[in-house]
């Protein structure tokens, strides 16, 4: 919690659930599929909720976003339990500075509940938080989403750019294009301009770096914050204004990673993943589909 308070948006869950065999901790945020902000690193032994391969596409609509991440978390207990019995939510945790309360987890007969308010940065994608190094106790977002995929990425011979070059360019047309459909929602033209320039290989200037990483990316940031459903009682699952809002943000992170040259291909992978498995939810194709390491 203490690190992603650069992300500035963001609130989060723990969910500690008891079973007949093992104490299991689980993990969500309020952003998306469970996002992972850029240097947030979950303990080992933590589990990603929404990297849970038994969650059907019903749940993972209904739950895109959710502004209280303790809802989602009650929720899935309750998937969990009708499964399985003898698995009960144990504990909540739930930081309470965008939309985060554990209101939910104490009307569902939880035993044990926590508010947890955390001291945020003034604005998104701020500096001075304390950020845990990325070490064997700890898992890189893309470990916590899809372990098979990382262990695959981190093991095998570097990538070539080309690859990472064409998942960024596919992203950025899934992204726009799904934006264009929404003719009240502004694009940053930024966002254009610098995916333009990585297709073309023509050269980005600092000033455009600049804006993107100082303005752009921390807009992006909040505008999907201020579109996550559950703010209201008649919400039932993110807008389409909200998802595009997410994949904007997601891609102005994407492209940002190009600054210094080339990314880690891992980085790259994990934002992609979470613009595709949006589009995956909502239209049934799997876009940016062949992926290295997402299988």
């Amino acid at each position: 919690m203490r690190a992603s308070r650069q992300y500035g948006t963001i609130d989060w869950c723990v969910g500690v659930f008891e079973t007949p065999a093992k104490t299991l901790t689980v993990v969500t945020s309020g952003e998306g599929a469970g996002f992972i902000p850029a240097g947030v690193h979950l303990p080992k032994g933590v589990e990603s909720l929404f990297s849970d391969a038994g969650l059907d596409n019903a749940f993972r609509r209904r739950w895109f976003g959710w502004i209280n991440p303790a809802q989602t978390m009650v929720a899935y207990a309750q998937s969990v339990t009708a499964l399985d019995p003898n698995i009960e939510l144990w504990a909540v945790a739930v930081s309470t500075g965008f939309g985060g309360s554990a209101q939910p987890a104490r009307a569902a007969g939880v035993p044990h509940y926590a508010d947890c308010p955390m001291q945020t940065t003034d604005t998104p994608a701020g500096v001075g938080a304390v950020q845990p190094p990325l070490d064997e106790t700890r898992l890189h977002r893309l470990q916590a989403l899809n372990p098979v995929s990382y262990a695959q990425l981190s093991s095998a011979t570097p990538v070539d750019v080309r690859e990472s070059l064409e998942i960024t360019r596919q992203t950025a047309y899934v992204t726009f294009t799904q934006a264009s459909e929404l003719l009240a929602l502004p694009i940053p033209p930024l966002l254009r301009e610098i995916a333009t320039h990585l297709d073309r290989g023509t050269a980005i200037t600092e000033s455009q770096w600049d804006e993107l990483a100082s303005a752009v990316l921390p807009m992006a940031i909040t505008d999907s914050s201020g579109q996550r459903p559950g703010r209201i009682g008649t919400d039932t699952e993110a807008s389409s204004y909200a998802r595009v809002q997410h994949n904007l943000a997601r891609l102005a992170e994407l492209l940002l990673l190009w600054r210094h040259g080339v990314p880690d291909h891992r980085e790259v992978v994990y934002l992609a993943h979470h613009v595709a498995a949006e589009r995956q939810l909502w239209t049934g194709q799997a876009h940016a589909a062949g992926q290295r390491g997402t299988a």
